[in-house]
């Protein structure tokens, strides 16, 4: 058994755990002593907030790849201001999708200067978890309260990639937060629309591992 300080940074899912007989997240973060991507699992639901700190007394995951994590024991430390969560994730390198299946990674953070969203119906529901889990979400959110607790979308991004025959690469996107108020016109929200929101935070799914979801858009330094 192991302590890290974990800062959270997002949610990658929010699934039933038989053997719990319960709902939990995943949670995406860093390791604030290694600053690398470290995944938590299973977190009680509303138990981790972004930009929060917690001691955690861990045990590692073997069903999952590298720094995944069952919380064991956790204790809230502080919360930092969202530019220190900013900084951070731009310490991080860069990857491209085909650089993170050669390494067989599991997370890392990729390129999406060149955004555009496409919204398709699908059966899928996403329910209302975290509502402020994104700076300023709230400019974005409807104000009808059914559409903010369900959604039936699922939000593709496309980005440009010179080295695929089709020239970009295309990315399934489960974060409710960020497509909350897009639902009739597909468009980002103006702050996110910038050439500096060009950095975004993914993982695959466990069940489809060569699926990777985006979990975390957040601006470069450069």
């Amino acid at each position: 058994m192991q302590k890290i300080k974990f800062l959270q940074v997002a949610i990658a899912q929010d699934e039933y755990n038989k053997k719990l007989n319960d709902f939990f997240h995943c949670s995406i973060g860093l390791n604030l002593e290694t600053n690398e991507l470290t995944r938590i699992y299973p977190v009680q639901k509303s138990s981790m907030y972004k930009h929060c700190v917690y001691d955690i007394e861990v045990e590692p995951m073997t069903c999952r790849r590298e720094r995944s994590f069952k919380p064991i024991k956790m204790r809230f430390l502080y919360k930092i201001d969202p530019q220190k969560t900013n900084e951070l994730l731009n310490k991080i390198e860069v990857q491209s999708i085909e650089k993170l299946n050669e390494l067989r990674l599991s997370m890392g953070i990729v390129d999406v200067s060149s955004k555009k969203i496409i919204v398709e119906s699908n059966e899928h529901e996403f329910h209302d978890l975290q509502l402020c889990a994104f700076d300023e979400t709230v400019i974005s959110k409807p104000m009808k309260r059914n559409h903010a607790a369900r959604v039936r979308k699922d939000i593709k991004i496309k980005f440009k990639c010179k080295d695929t025959k089709q020239g970009y690469h295309e990315l399934k996107y489960h974060e409710e937060h960020f497509y909350l108020g897009l639902e009739r016109n597909g468009k980002l929200p103006a702050y996110y629309d910038t050439p500096k929101w060009n950095r975004l935070l993914i993982g695959n799914l466990r069940d489809c591992r060569n699926i990777f979801i985006g979990l975390c858009l957040f601006k470069s330094n450069q």
